[in-house]
């Protein structure tokens, strides 16, 4: 969405395979709510960012995202200048359920699963379940920003760094191989 004016709730996108893009989605809404978004069973391939054109995968940018929930896609290569692969920029989101998605190869700058701004949080997120294979970031797997409530469970890391960055969430059960900063 691009709209200051309306909440816009109960998206659903999927089945799409996108390639070279800079942003996947992207929700500005002048801080207005919008909920139960689901985003799965995408491939999403070289993701496009420069430091004139500068998001996140999935972006929030200024959408106050309630229920988010992101699954079952595969992110691939590219990301090279972008925030995140998941990102909370520009206001918070509550809620985001984060699962079974395959992160594999990219370079991104504050987190993958990340806030990309100071102020604000990606408060109560549960991230499970994922694989995340061969990415670099340098604020860490969540970001350099303090977010309540979140979780960190079962998610296999191979071949990076595995530090969980400043977040703050809870982390068990995870796998890593290959790794630097479990």
């Amino acid at each position: 969405t691009d709209n200051q004016t309306k909440s816009v709730h109960n998206v659903t996108i999927c089945h799409c395979r996108t390639s070279g893009f800079q942003c996947f989605t992207w929700s500005t809404s002048n801080a207005l709510q919008m909920s139960n978004w689901i985003i799965e069973y995408n491939v999403i391939l070289n993701s496009y960012n420069s430091a004139a054109h500068h998001g996140g995968v999935i972006n929030n940018n200024y959408g106050y995202m309630i229920n988010r929930t992101i699954r079952y896609n595969l992110f691939e290569g590219g990301g090279n200048g972008a925030t995140g692969v998941v990102e909370t920029n520009n206001y918070h989101t509550d809620g985001d359920q984060i699962y079974g998605n395959i992160v594999k190869d990219m370079a991104v700058s504050n987190g993958i699963f990340t806030v990309g701004s100071t102020g604000f949080q990606e408060r109560n997120a549960k991230v499970y379940n994922n694989t995340i294979i061969n990415t670099t970031t340098a604020g860490g797997i969540s970001g350099p920003y303090p977010s309540p409530g979140g979780v960190f469970y079962n998610n296999l890391v191979y071949n990076m760094s595995a530090d969980l960055g400043n977040s703050g969430w809870a982390h068990d059960y995870n796998a890593y191989f290959s790794t630097t900063n479990t």
